[in-house]
């Protein structure tokens, strides 16, 4: 139940701390940077024996899509992903939402739409 994120100030460095981490069981790794680096230190890592199917598991770009700007914006995109994975939730689902109108608001749930009055 450990969970690893990689945020460090280099390549090099995120590519090592990332070697260290992957295949060692953790439920969570995570490495923040842009799409380009995230498929520089992939290809890296592949070039030195780690395995595809281990790289398919680190979670990069960190964080959910939800438009983050400033640090703190994405260190909580970064939290809902964890929790989304704590939770079972598939991240690239995690954002879905269903609306019901009008005065009722649709929630998705596992066990299906809950509605809920909305007060206006």
């Amino acid at each position: 139940n450990s969970y690893a994120i990689i945020v460090t100030r280099g390549h090099r460095s995120d590519g090592d701390a990332l070697a260290a981490t992957v295949g060692k069981g953790l439920r969570f790794v995570g490495l923040l940077g842009s799409k380009p680096k995230v498929v520089h230190i992939f290809s890296a890592l592949r070039e030195n024996g780690v395995s595809t199917e281990e790289l398919a598991k680190v979670h990069a770009p960190l964080g959910l899509e939800i438009g983050a700007q400033t640090p703190e914006e994405i260190a909580v995109s970064i939290l809902a992903e964890m929790v989304a994975v704590r939770r079972g939730i598939d991240p690239s689902k995690a954002t879905s939402r269903s609306m019901q109108l009008p005065g009722r608001l649709g929630i998705t749930s596992p066990s299906g739409v809950l509605p809920l009055d909305v007060k206006r």
